[in-house]
């Protein structure tokens, strides 16, 4: 919206000067003007670091960018043991998990969280029902039903078209493990990855 405004100001006050109170006056006239900005001028800020969406990334985490690129910013990249899934993994001293591409240990083809903080673009987090991610996000999930040793149970909801799984606790030896894990049927962590990859991560049927 674009224009200008004349406004009479007009403001009164009091003073005290050697024990003597008095009062003044003071009127003014003003222009506002209203200019629309360009839009090459406008900054938005950037989406907050806990948000995940799904088939991009992580907060400021995402699967286009270069493992090495983000173990220069995030600390050393350590190798975990592949277990079930099927590519090689690893984890940066702040938690968040890179899952590699075999043929080429630079290459991302999905990272995982279990922050307590993260929340997808639609609200759901470390913690959320399972329900409330079946409501959220879809009724028809893939669902593959895993033990991880030293955890436990757990089921995961793959959504390959949407570029999301969300595990949940199972059992109560997973809810119980050591460490920080989600009571029964509530969503423990978080992978995401590019729309139509699951079966490139996760041991799917």
């Amino acid at each position: 919206m674009q224009g200008s405004e004349e406004e009479l100001r007009d403001s009164q006050s009091t003073f005290v000067i050697q024990g003597q109170s008095g009062q003044g006056r003071t009127t003014s006239t003003g222009t506002d003007r209203r200019q629309a900005l360009a839009p090459e001028s406008v900054t938005v800020a950037p989406a907050a670091a806990g948000i995940v969406l799904p088939g991009k990334g992580i907060g400021t985490a995402t699967l286009d960018l270069p493992v090495e690129w983000l173990s220069d910013r995030l600390g050393f990249a350590e190798p975990r043991a592949q277990g079930a899934y099927r590519t090689p993994s690893i984890r940066w001293l702040n938690g968040l998990i890179g899952y590699v591409d075999p043929a080429n240990q630079n290459q991302l083809l999905g990272l995982e969280s279990s922050d307590g903080n993260i929340r997808t673009d639609k609200g759901i987090g470390v913690g959320s029902t399972e329900g409330a991610v079946l409501m959220t996000h879809g009724m028809a999930p893939m669902r593959l039903n895993m033990m991880v040793p030293n955890t436990g149970g757990v089921r995961i909801l793959i959504y390959n078209d949407q570029g999301i799984a969300f595990a949940i606790t199972s059992d109560v030896q997973h809810a119980s493990a050591t460490g920080r894990h989600s009571p029964l049927h509530a969503v423990d962590w978080i992978t995401v990855f590019s729309p139509g990859m699951a079966p490139k991560i996760f041991p799917m049927p």
